[in-house]
């Protein structure tokens, strides 16, 4: 069986730095060198979500920002990562 998502990649069409396909989890990261996070960096994000949970049953899809600032929260349903925290994280 192919990826979910290229049964439906020439219509996202939506620019996200990384897509990981793991089981029935696409973790989704946009990536920023901004300290600080603004709602413009939710934008990829928003539109991509928006397209796969339309088209795709049956997959998580996880949120995941990384930016150029030092602290870890959640926001807009989003994991905010420092890019310090990209090394420690465990995608699969």
């Amino acid at each position: 069986m192919g990826s979910p998502l290229s049964s439906i990649g020439e219509h996202l069409k939506t620019e996200v730095d990384l897509i990981i396909e793991r089981g029935n989890r696409i973790p989704a990261l946009e990536i920023k060198a901004g300290r600080t996070v603004n709602r413009s960096f939710f934008r990829g994000l928003d539109l991509l979500e928006e397209k796969v949970t339309a088209r795709i049953e049956g997959y998580e899809f996880e949120r995941y920002l990384v930016y150029g600032g030092d602290s870890r929260h959640r926001r807009r349903n989003t994991q905010i990562l420092p890019w310090s925290g990209v090394a420690g994280k465990r995608w699969a």
